[in-house]
């Protein structure tokens, strides 16, 4: 932990909690069909295909979602 003029910097300070608030309250991106695919076919080339079912599932739901 830094000092400013010998005392101890309070990293968790009011002066951060506004903007983890705001961090906090904004939904996680969702990742576009094209990266799903993207994944999918690396999951695939790999032969992780536990991960490419799930990546195939997640693109139906947002290719339906889209439609509707």
């Amino acid at each position: 932990m830094g000092e400013i003029r010998g005392e101890p910097i309070d990293r968790d300070s009011e002066t951060t909690a506004p903007i983890e608030e705001a961090i906090a309250d904004e939904p996680p991106p969702q990742p576009s069909i094209k990266a799903l695919r993207d994944r999918l076919n690396r999951a695939v080339e790999s032969e992780d295909f536990d991960l490419a079912a799930a990546l195939r599932d997640r693109i139906r739901e947002l290719e339906k979602s889209e439609k509707t």
